[in-house]
């Protein structure tokens, strides 16, 4: 998936689905009998599990997003607090997260130099 592929992702499950797995790091799992859920393990080391959020249509789950961006210090995400469309608020955290992965990817690729005496 790229940066350009959001913008064209509809909000609803395969929007939440991409949040929950990069942003929120929950693992997504589709149940036979619940539908999509979310699993995350607890502090005690117990996996739970809940129903998938709809980080892209209610703005509760999407300001979860926000603040989960400011702890991974995505600091741009202190201003989106003003925001009132969700499915806007996930698709610039995904930019984001996809931008810092591939500018972390390129600057690993720059960093294999060796001095050599």
């Amino acid at each position: 998936m790229n940066i350009n592929q959001i913008n064209h992702i509809d909000a609803g499950p395969q929007l939440d689905s991409l949040v929950a797995a990069e942003i929120m790091q929950n693992k997504v799992v589709d149940d036979a009998t619940f539908g999509l859920m979310e699993m995350h393990t607890n502090n005690d080391g117990i996996n739970v599990y809940c129903p998938l959020r709809a980080y892209s249509k209610d703005l509760r789950s999407a300001q979860m997003v926000i603040a989960k961006m400011v702890r991974m210090a995505y600091l741009e995400a202190s201003y989106w607090h003003t925001e009132d469309r969700p499915d806007v608020i996930c698709r610039a955290a995904l930019r984001a997260v996809f931008e810092r992965r591939k500018h972390d990817a390129a600057r690993k690729a720059r960093a294999n130099l060796k001095i050599v005496k």
